[in-house]
This record gives C-alpha cells, sequence and structure tokens, in this order.
C-alpha cells in the first residue's frame, strides 16, 4: 500500500474552484465582447462596396428603408445597433443575429430581368475568436495574457488559503 501524504485541504481547494471558474469564465467573455467591438470599430475588411457607401449618404438602409443619412463608411457601423447589442449573458455574448449573418457572410435573394438569384454579401468576420481557434492572437495577445494572469492569480490564491 502506498501512502501520500500532502500539504493541501483539496477540500478547501474544491470549495473555492466555482467561485474562481465563474468569475474566470465571466472574464473571458467580458475580454470577447470588448474585443468584438473593437473590431468593428476599428473597421473590418472587405471595405463597403462604393453603391453602399452611396446608399450610406442618401439614408438608404436595407430594403430601401429611410433613415438619418450618414457619412460613416465602416461596415458593421452604419447605426451602431450591431454594436450596442453585444452584451454579456450568462450563458454567453448577446448580439443581434443579423451579426452573426455578417460575420459568416451571406446571400442576398435578388430579381433581375425577371431572374432570381444570389447577391453574396462577403463575410466581414469582427468577432473576436474564430469558432473553431484554440488560442488568441495578433492583437488579442495582450488582452488574453492579462486574463490568464489574473486567472492564474486567482488559483495561487486558492493554492495558498488550501495549504496547510
Amino acid at each position: 500500500m502506498i501512502k501520500i501524504k500532502t500539504n493541501i485541504d483539496f477540500g478547501k481547494l474544491a470549495k473555492d474552484m466555482p467561485e474562481i471558474l465563474d468569475d474566470i469564465v465571466d472574464k473571458g467573455k467580458h475580454v470577447y465582447a470588448e474585443m468584438s467591438v473593437k473590431n468593428i470599430t476599428d473597421g473590418v475588411k472587405p471595405p463597403l462596396a462604393k453603391a453602399s457607401i452611396e446608399a450610406r449618404k442618401r439614408g438608404i438602409y436595407w430594403g430601401g428603408k429611410k433613415v438619418a443619412p450618414t457619412s460613416k463608411t465602416k461596415p458593421l457601423d452604419y447605426t451602431g445597433s450591431l454594436i450596442r447589442s453585444i452584451k454579456i449573458h450568462k450563458q454567453g455574448i448577446m448580439m443581434n443575429e443579423y451579426g452573426l449573418h455578417h460575420h459568416r457572410g451571406f446571400n442576398i435573394p435578388m430579381r433581375k430581368g425577371g431572374a432570381t438569384f444570389n447577391q453574396p454579401v462577403p463575410p466581414r468576420p469582427f468577432l473576436a475568436l474564430k469558432e473553431d481557434a484554440k488560442t488568441f492572437s495578433g492583437k488579442y495577445r495582450d488582452a488574453y495574457g492579462k486574463f490568464i494572469d489574473q486567472m492564474i492569480k486567482r488559483m495561487r490564491k486558492a493554492l495558498r488559503k488550501a495549504w496547510h
């Protein structure tokens, strides 16, 4: 029989873990939402087509709906609705549904000369992480690094409390 002695009270550690994990997940959601909004305000690719810029100047929105004219030329930032809709939710991040369509790209059914066809709208990825990404990189590395540092500090503090 092998006996292992430890100086850590795993019961105390286990009691602290749910709060630590909830805090880590909550902070992660905030980082994700902030970086996604920043991507929109920085301007995503591809840029707007000339026809879209002209429509904005004339105050013409989706489906010919009239809105206030604007000189804004950044994609995904016409009325500010998408940016304002990005919110933290218990289960993750919420936003207007059309945001995901723009992130992935979509088709607009069009009719011309009696024929119906799809006008493709290119993807404009603005969400902070690719859906299949495993790590942050590039401009997210600093925010992610701070997030990881905070997580490690919380874990160390919990371990110190559990040490006897």
